[in-house]
C-alpha cells in the first residue's frame, strides 16, 4: 500500500503512527499539529484536504493487522522518503531534517515528551541518515 501513496500520505502515516506509538491516546491538540504541520509541506491545499489525508492513512494505520506490522511500515515510508521512488529522488537534507523537527514538535504538542518519542525520533533519524546531533 505505501508504494501507492503520494509524499503527503506517507508523511501523515508516519505522523500518525508516531502519536499513536508513542503516547496512550491522541489528543486534539496533536491531531491539530498533525494538520498544521502537514499543511506546511503543501501551502496551497486547504485544510480539510490535510485532515481528509490524515483520516485516510488512519483508516489504513487501523487496518494493519498489529503493532509490529504499523512498525515494518514506518521503517519503510521512512525509507521511501529517504530513497524515494520510481526513478524520483528522495528527499533532500533540508527535507529530512524537517522530517525529525516536526516529530520532535509533534512530541511537545502535547507538553510532554516521552522516552518512547526519543526513540521513535531517534530511529527516524537513523534511517534518514540524520546524525543525531542535527535537527534536535
Amino acid at each position: 500500500m505505501l508504494e501507492k501513496m503520494t509524499p503527503i500520505h506517507i508523511l501523515g502515516f508516519l505522523y500518525l503512527r508516531f502519536i499513536h506509538a508513542t503516547d496512550e491516546g491522541m489528543s486534539a491538540d496533536e491531531v491539530v499539529k498533525a494538520v498544521d504541520l502537514l499543511h506546511k509541506w503543501i501551502p496551497d491545499a486547504r485544510r480539510e484536504q490535510i485532515a481528509g489525508v490524515l483520516s485516510e492513512v488512519g483508516e489504513w494505520h487501523n487496518s494493519l493487522p498489529d503493532e509490529a506490522a504499523r512498525d515494518d511500515a514506518v521503517i519503510k515510508a521512512v525509507e521511501i522518503l529517504r530513497d524515494g521512488r520510481d526513478g524520483a529522488g528522495g528527499m533532500s537534507e533540508k527535507q529530512r531534517n524537517a522530517v525529525v523537527i516536526h516529530l520532535i514538535q509533534l512530541a511537545y504538542s502535547d507538553g510532554k515528551v516521552t522516552e518512547k518519542e526519543e526513540r521513535f525520533i531517534n530511529q527516524v533519524k537513523e534511517i534518514l541518515g540524520i546524525d543525531s546531533g542535527a535537527a534536535s
